[in-house]
């Protein structure tokens, strides 16, 4: 009889669809999160720091102290700043670190470079302008958590994310109990290890401590952040829509918790534990002196 013929060989498995732009290994992830580590924080203190020192510098040979131009002063303050973040964040550099940095070297070194009428105004000045920081960020925030809560409870679709996926309430409550437990574990000990290298008259006490525990959150930087995960374009996405969402609603869920609960307790708290400071007005300022500077002080902090 004849042979029958040989069984037609298999159909090739169809190829794997090629990975999402967000994929990428874990081990390359914390490779790649290292190296940035590694390279952007210490050149990013680094260029603030420089600027900050420059600025100190030129302040103090200009002899800007002795001169009454307070505009110039302030003029080379906001320039140096602006000149820090862009040259950081040209170079692939954190330009947030950097300018932060400046700023603390400015404070500490150029700050007393200045005339006192400039030392007046710049104070008056940087608090207005963070004040209308305040202002624009909590608009923001507002108008995000309606779009962000529109689109949850009507089960929208928003790039291919179904809206029940958009707010993860088990997500919300964990990171509100991780946040408050890991800023106790930074708090706490650190401020302890601070007390050994302080005078026992300046050291910080357990109050002290206390309510920088509870009143420190802010979310400013976080929602920053946060925001640059939820990117529509697919290049610049560094995780699935759906988890970039999560992180979103989660970051302004926080801020709102802590902003509606935390916040409003902080007075309260301060006279709870007698922190309060008292002015002989009769008056009271929870939150220390106010950033002006009180007649007879020469203009210092």
């Amino acid at each position: 009889p004849p042979r029958p013929a040989p069984p037609p060989p298999p159909a090739p498995a169809p190829a794997a669809p090629p990975p999402p732009p967000w994929y990428l290994p874990l081990e390359g992830t914390m490779t790649l999160a290292s190296e940035q580590l590694v390279q952007i924080l210490p050149l990013s203190l680094l260029i603030g720091v420089s600027a900050g020192l420059l600025t100190a510098l030129a302040t103090k040979r200009l002899g800007m102290q002795h001169q009454s131009r307070a505009y110039a002063e302030l003029s080379l303050l906001l320039v140096t700043a602006l000149l820090t973040y862009t040259l950081t964040d040209e170079v692939a550099l954190s330009g947030i670190l950097s300018l932060f940095f400046a700023g603390v070297t400015m404070r500490h070194y150029t700050y007393y470079n200045l005339s006192p009428a400039a030392q007046a105004t710049s104070r008056t000045l940087f608090a207005t302008l963070a004040s209308l920081c305040d202002i624009a960020l909590s608009i923001i925030l507002g108008i995000a958590v309606i779009d962000y809560l529109v689109h949850g409870w009507t089960d929208v679709r928003v790039d291919g994310v179904q809206g029940h996926e958009v707010w993860d309430f088990s997500f919300v409550l964990s990171s509100v109990v991780v946040l408050l437990l890991a800023r106790a574990l930074n708090i706490f000990p650190l401020t302890e290890l601070a007390n050994c290298c302080r005078r026992r008259a300046d050291q910080i006490s357990c109050r002290m401590q206390l309510v920088m525990w509870w009143s420190g959150l802010r979310g400013a930087v976080s929602f920053a952040l946060a925001m640059t995960l939820d990117d529509p374009r697919p290049e610049r996405q560094v995780m699935p829509p759906a988890h970039a969402k999560a992180i979103v609603t989660t970051t302004l869920a926080v801020i709102v918790f802590t902003n509606l609960c935390i916040a409003p307790l902080t007075a309260p708290l301060l006279r709870r534990v007698k922190l309060e400071r008292r002015f002989p007005s009769g008056g009271s300022d929870p939150l220390g002196a106010s950033l002006l500077p009180q007649a007879g002080d020469g203009g210092e902090p």
